[in-house]
């Protein structure tokens, strides 16, 4: 199910992201400048409005730059292919692999760790609006 998000300013960081990420990896590798900006600009702008460097928005945005940071050493760059693909299916579908990683740690979730939940956290379908992507809460 396409979920193109059109009205939401994060939809539009994510869309402009992946287009410089495909440029990097397959045509311009200068292009991973641009989208290592957006990714500091994206993170500065959700960590202000969030006021919170901790809020689920800024950790996904931190995990995401680190991601990309990680390219950066020599021999690395191999690694962006990983955030242009993701970045894909939350422009397109609205999955976000980095968020459903992010809510397996302990400070992000409500329910114990089981194979449950870290099944339903990678499975479950993206639900526009809702961090936790249509999960139970712990009630």
């Amino acid at each position: 199910m396409l979920m193109l998000d059109y009205k939401d300013v994060a939809w539009w960081y994510w869309l402009a992201s992946s287009i410089c990420l495909w440029f990097a990896v397959t045509i311009e590798p200068l292009a991973y400048n641009a989208a290592l900006a957006i990714g500091v600009w994206q993170l500065l702008h959700f960590a202000i409005r969030d006021r919170s460097l901790s809020s689920f928005t800024v950790q996904i945005r931190l995990g995401y730059l680190s991601v990309l940071l990680s390219a950066m050493p020599e021999g690395f760059f191999w690694v962006l292919w990983i955030p242009a693909i993701g970045t894909v299916a939350r422009v397109v579908f609205g999955y976000c692999i980095m968020a459903r990683m992010l809510m397996l740690l302990p400070i992000n979730r409500t329910q114990d760790l089981n194979w449950r939940f870290v099944l339903n956290a990678f499975l479950t379908r993206p639900v526009r609006g809702n961090i936790l992507h249509g999960l139970p809460s712990a009630a």
